[in-house]
């Protein structure tokens, strides 16, 4: 395969920073429907669903097609084209149009996501190996900073507006496109020798410790993008406040957990992770627990604080044992159990939807509960494993 050089640092940052305003989109945009008078639960849920299956296809179609096709479907431009027609769809076919049509564009948005998961993995693969740590870290405050941008261009224009204003998103695509067919850097990326790669990655991924990872990454995932999905719909049916300040709530939340992730910078080689992790997963367990009990304005936006603070530094410092793991890098492997994680991530909202159908919005708050606690059971089975092993905790 013809391996192609490697896109400019912006619009890396720019494809990453897409792919986190993409997951928050759709739980965004839910109130701006209308879905918090027409509790329509399921239906809401089937919207999740179908942007899970585009992420499927999405990202085992680029894979492929990258075999073959290698300088254009290892670009940014195929997700940025998907994202742009599922916006466009989504803004200009709302309810009461069909709902197929909403459907479809979810699928786009997840065609998007699937896409830009392959072309990020492989190209921070040139990178990796010179600062492993570093790389995924300021990948994923990026991501969060994405996922942040979303509700709050809501909240200022598609709310007031309507599902018109939401075509405003299509600038960051179009942007990303337009940096990503600017011409490559002349020097091709660093041999990485993929062959002894794939297959020391591939023996590491069967082991214990790797399948651990990726379950933790599967149910915190899960824990996140299902509050993303849920949250504003949530704060309007429980504690009765509008739709455009159930988006900043939602603002509020993922700002937490970026100002969080930015702090475990400065703690990342000072404190115990098993410990920080543990005590992030109580206090996240904590808010959640507030917001399942609270019929205010401030319980609320104080236990949206509480979660989003307590879930900063499970994604961190799972990265962190990640690169540890890998100190050699595949972007199959990678993009495979990081792919398993975001698959969690977009299935879990959709099964909110089928139970909040049947036993009510409450049920929102659950699952980030349950899945607070078995993603506490995995830091410990990772910590024992570190321990039988030799390895640092």
């Amino acid at each position: 395969m013809i391996t192609p050089p490697a896109i400019p640092a912006k619009s890396l940052l720019g494809a990453v920073f897409l792919l986190g305003a993409l997951l928050s989109f759709l739980g965004s945009v839910l109130p701006v429907w209308g879905y918090h008078r027409l509790e329509a639960f399921e239906l809401a849920g089937d919207h999740f669903l179908a942007m899970a299956l585009g992420f499927v296809l999405g990202n085992a179609t680029t894979n492929l097609a990258s075999l073959r096709f290698p300088r254009l479907f290892l670009e940014p431009l195929p997700g940025c084209v998907f994202s742009m027609a599922g916006v466009a769809l989504i803004a200009l076919l709302p309810p009461p149009y069909p709902l197929q049509w909403q459907l479809v564009g979810a699928l786009l948005l997840g065609l998007a996501l699937g896409s830009l998961t392959v072309v990020i993995f492989h190209h921070i693969g040139v990178v990796y190996r010179f600062n492993s740590p570093s790389v995924f870290q300021l990948s994923g405050l990026v991501a969060i900073a994405g996922v942040l941008a979303t509700p709050l261009v809501v909240a200022l224009v598609a709310i007031p507006a309507g599902s018109f204003a939401l075509l405003a998103f299509a600038v960051l695509p179009i942007g990303i496109a337009l940096g990503s067919m600017r011409k490559a850097r002349s020097t091709a990326p660093p041999s990485m020798d993929p062959p002894q790669a794939f297959v020391k990655a591939f023996e590491d991924f069967r082991n214990p410790a790797t399948l651990l990872l990726s379950l933790l990454l599967f149910f915190q995932l899960g824990n996140e993008v299902a509050l993303l999905g849920w949250l504003p719909l949530f704060l309007i049916q429980r504690v009765g406040v509008s739709p455009e300040v159930a988006v900043y709530g939602l603002a509020t939340f993922v700002f937490a957990i970026l100002a969080g992730r930015t702090a475990c910078q400065a703690l990342r080689e000072r404190a115990r992770r098993n410990r920080v992790l543990l005590g992030g997963l109580s206090l996240s367990v904590l808010g959640c627990l507030m917001l399942l009990s609270t019929n205010n304005l401030f319980g609320a936006f104080l236990g949206l604080s509480l979660a989003g603070t307590g879930f900063a530094p499970v994604f961190p410092m799972a990265l962190d044992h990640m690169a540890r793991r890998f100190p050699y890098y595949h972007p199959g492997v990678m993009n495979a159990v990081f792919g398993m994680g975001l698959l969690g991530g977009l299935l879990a909202p959709f099964s909110l939807g089928f139970v909040a159908g049947k036993l009510g919005i409450g049920v929102v708050m659950a699952l980030p509960i349950i899945g607070s606690i078995l993603v506490a059971i995995l830091v410990i089975l990772l910590w024992l494993e570190n321990r039988l092993t030799g390895l640092n905790p």
